[in-house]
Order: structure tokens, then sequence, then C-alpha cells
């Protein structure tokens, strides 16, 4: 502590401990939060985590990106994202390998197959059967590929366990609870109304 009385105090300045820290590169988050959002919001979760990756990434890069538009569209941008976020973890781990092409190519044909099935087979080919259930039996693949992208991400964000985002917050549990009933209650009506019709 200074001794000069006409020195304004000083005061330890931390990063918050929350959301991510605001310079990383990416959206830093624990693996068992990410899961846990992802499943209780029936999937939503994931137009947030494309955006804030895309959004922090916008801000790092300074280029003219839209990142609510990578998010919404995020078939078309995963490769992109997967493959920065792996040569970013090679720079705080040089030995580090993950197959960020792979991955994101398995991403794509899930979202494909989620859509296919959910909207076409449902509505064309099969009017008297609902396979809405494909896009929830595919939902522990797509959880899968997701969390090991947030394995890469964190590593890239030098946060390996996202200690920085793995906490609850209020807004956390609100958004759950809100999506949650809105996504379940609609994914489960689709699956079972269609038994109950003439």
């Amino acid at each position: 502590m200074s001794t000069d009385a006409y020195q304004p105090p000083e005061a330890e300045l931390e990063p918050a401990k929350n959301e991510g820290s605001v310079g990383q590169p990416y959206y830093a988050v624990s693996t068992k939060k990410l899961l846990v959002m992802y499943f209780v919001t029936g999937g939503i979760y994931l137009v947030y985590w494309f955006y804030e990756n895309w959004r922090r990434q916008k801000i790092v890069e300074n280029n003219s990106s839209i990142p609510v538009l990578r998010a919404i569209f995020s078939v078309f941008f995963t490769h992109a994202l997967f493959n920065y976020a792996e040569l970013d973890a090679k720079k705080h781990q040089p030995d580090y390998h993950w197959a960020s092409n792979s991955w994101a190519t398995a991403f794509v044909i899930v979202v494909i197959v989620n859509y296919f099935f959910g909207r076409l087979v449902d509505k064309v080919f099969f009017e008297s059967m609902s396979f809405a259930v494909v896009p929830l039996l595919l939902m522990p693949v797509t959880a899968y590929i997701i969390y090991q992208a947030q394995r890469t991400i964190n590593i890239a964000c030098n946060d390996v366990d996202g200690v920085s985002n793995g906490n609850f917050t209020v807004y956390n549990i609100l958004w759950m609870i809100m999506l949650g009933l809105l996504s379940w209650s609609s994914l489960l009506a689709v699956i079972f109304l269609p038994l109950y019709g003439t």
C-alpha cells in the first residue's frame, strides 16, 4: 500500500468468473454446464453457443462477420469454427490433435438427418407415422460432438476445465425453464399427437 496521501487507492482487478472471460477468443464453458444446457433446452442452446463463439471471434479478429447469421446457419460455418479452435488450441498444446474437419462433418450430417426425418419424411413420405423421434434419438450424438468441440475450445481459451464459466447463473436457470418447456412440449406433441389422430 502506498504512503502517498494524494495517490488514489489501488484496487485488485480480477476478470469475471462467469460466462467466460471477456477477452477469450471463443466461448469457454465447462462441459458439464454445456451438456446440461443443451439437453434441458432441447438443443436450442446450440444457437446461443454458436453465436457466442462467433461473436468473440468477430471481436478478436475485428472482421465484418455477422455472428447471429453464422449461428442460425451453423452448418455452413461449423468447419471454419472447429478448424479455428483446433489451430488456436495448438498454440497452448502444440501436440494437440482433434481432427476438426471430421467432427465438423459429423455435426453437419447429424443436422441434415435431423432435418430430413423431422420435416420431410414426417410430412411427405410417412404421413401416418411420426418420425420426429429420430431427432430425439440423435441428440446424444450431437451432444457428444459438441462436447468434443468444447474441450478443444476450452484449450484454445487456455481454460481447459471451463472454470471461468462453470456455474449456473439465475439467467441460465430461467432460460432452461422457459426454453426447456417450449422445446420439450413441442417435441413431445409432434411425437405423440399423431398417435391419437384419425
